[in-house]
């Protein structure tokens, strides 16, 4: 395998056979040596950017499951409830989400480790401030002004949607 990639950091194979299956394949070779093989039946050189849409999709699951908000341990049977079960939790996904940015942008950066991905991610840094910021612990400045603004056009849109319940339907 490793004489593949010697001449690049990355391969592209055309319609190989894979078990009885005409396939595309992308290899990439990643830091540390290790080798990153992904096959389908888009584009070779679409598979790598499909990869990281997908990955990105998974660690939305994450934290909306155990390194999140632990929506896995509902104990919500009614379709109804669950519905808007899951649209709340996805309110406050983004609303952490966009705290972790601006606070990693405006605040604190969010440290680096020594293989390239930061420390926490935007939403569990924004998470954890938001936490903090419940409990009643003090935050910069600036930032708690900008948790208020954005608390309040929440309330505002939940206050607007609450009086057309049609659009929950």
């Amino acid at each position: 395998m490793d004489d593949l990639l010697i001449t690049k950091k990355e391969r592209f194979y055309q319609r190989i056979l894979v078990d009885g299956q005409w396939l595309n394949i992308y290899l990439k070779e990643l830091d540390g040596g290790d080798i990153l093989y992904l096959a389908g039946t888009p584009a070779p050189c679409d598979l790598g950017r499909l990869y990281r849409r997908g990955w990105s999709i998974e660690t939305l699951f994450q934290s909306l499951k155990e390194r999140g908000f632990a929506l896995e341990s509902t104990h919500v049977r009614s379709l109804e409830k669950l519905k808007k079960l899951i649209g709340l939790v996805s309110i406050a996904f983004g609303f952490c989400l966009v705290a972790g940015r601006y606070c990693h942008q405006k605040v604190a950066r969010i440290p680096t480790k020594s293989h390239g991905y930061k420390r926490n991610s935007f939403f569990r840094k924004g998470k954890d401030k938001l936490e903090e910021w419940l409990a009643g612990r003090p935050l910069a400045l600036d930032f708690e002004t900008a948790l208020l603004r954005a608390y309040r056009w929440l309330l505002t849109q939940l206050a607007y949607y609450h009086k057309q319940p049609e659009i929950f339907r």
